[in-house]
């Protein structure tokens, strides 16, 4: 995940609808610009503030750019391997 090292940085990836995330106590923080606000979500809650309070209550964190996981898939070849095993 890319660092972002501005305040200007985080507005403009928000601003891209770029989703950003960071830690707290309670674990990963998830924030994306959403209509006129920034949504903010983590395990336990899903809530909207304003970019200036979101700023206000979070301008102090470390945000990343978050990056989802590629999945891998399944390589057919193992995957014939394996249904042309009998089983019994």
């Amino acid at each position: 995940m890319e660092k972002i090292n501005s305040i200007q940085q985080l507005k403009d990836c928000l601003k891209a609808h770029a989703i950003v995330c960071t830690t707290d106590k309670k674990g990963m923080v998830y924030a994306i610009q959403h209509k006129d606000g920034v949504r903010i979500q983590n395990e336990y809650s899903r809530f909207m503030l304003s970019m200036e309070d979101f700023l206000a209550l979070y301008g102090n964190q470390t945000f990343y750019i978050y990056e989802e996981e590629m999945i891998e898939e399944i390589a057919s070849e193992k995957d014939e391997e394996y249904y042309s095993w009998y089983h019994k």
